[in-house]
């Protein structure tokens, strides 16, 4: 992507979010969703007593979790696209999109859960293994666990960013909506890099700032206005050939 198209994209995001502002209703929702699971999470275990209850319990918190996030993310990418393409969009429209996309983004999800999962194995084994073998310091382990787990991130799991945004945009196949993120993220490898380290340095820093500002913050601002940037970042490509 030309430079000045990719910061034209992070411009026209910042006026479809100052215009459309009502695109923060389902990150405000997936707060309170979040909020509402985690305090029941801590009920739940306070109560339970047995290893196998609360391990059942951890994998049906776990699905229920991944399935909110799918019904609400499908929500806010259907009103962000609305937004980016300057229609109005009702709670209405929300809900409809919500609804049928959410048991595809539900896959996607999943899919995205399992590689990171296993991202995590492989980089806590290897940096294990490496540090017994090379008889590293902790802190020379940890600095080898975070180079092990971006380069890990940036090689595999970077691909998929686009999937959910491809599902809703152009309501293709959980395959297609795969097989469309991988090929853009090929095509715009280092703008999609740029922007995976944009982010990630934004959420990383926001995670320092304590209590409710920052999770206002993070609710209100950060996550609809990503959404927004993502969804145009996709339409400013091709369309699906599909």
């Amino acid at each position: 992507m030309e430079r000045e198209k990719f910061f034209k994209l992070f411009f026209d995001s910042g006026k479809d979010f100052y215009k459309k502002y009502w695109v923060i209703g389902p990150s405000i929702l997936l707060w309170l969703v979040l909020g509402g699971l985690s305090k029941l999470s801590v009920f739940v275990n306070y109560k339970l007593n047995n290893s196998s209850f609360i391990a059942i319990w951890f994998v049906l918190l776990s699905l229920f979790t991944l399935g909110a996030m799918a019904f609400l993310f499908s929500g806010l990418i259907g009103i962000s696209r609305y937004a980016a393409e300057n229609k109005r969009s009702l709670l209405r429209e929300f809900f409809l999109d919500a609804k049928k996309f959410f048991f595809r983004n539900f896959c996607i999800i999943i899919i995205i859960a399992f590689v990171s999962a296993l991202i995590g194995r492989i980089t806590h084994y290897t940096t294990l293994f490496a540090g017994r073998f090379l008889e590293l310091s902790i802190l020379s382990a940890q600095i080898i666990f975070v180079l092990i787990y971006f380069l890990l991130l940036v090689g595999i799991l970077i691909f998929f960013s686009f999937s959910s945004f491809y599902l809703v945009i152009y309501n293709l196949s959980l395959k297609e909506s795969i097989k469309n993120s991988f090929s853009l993220v090929r095509r715009e490898y280092l703008s999609v890099l740029t922007l995976t380290i944009i982010f990630f340095l934004a959420f990383f820093f926001l995670g320092r700032v304590e209590g409710l500002l920052g999770e206002l913050i993070e609710y209100v601002i950060l996550i609809p206005y990503v959404s927004l940037l993502m969804v145009r970042f996709v339409l400013y490509n091709e369309r699906p050939k599909s």
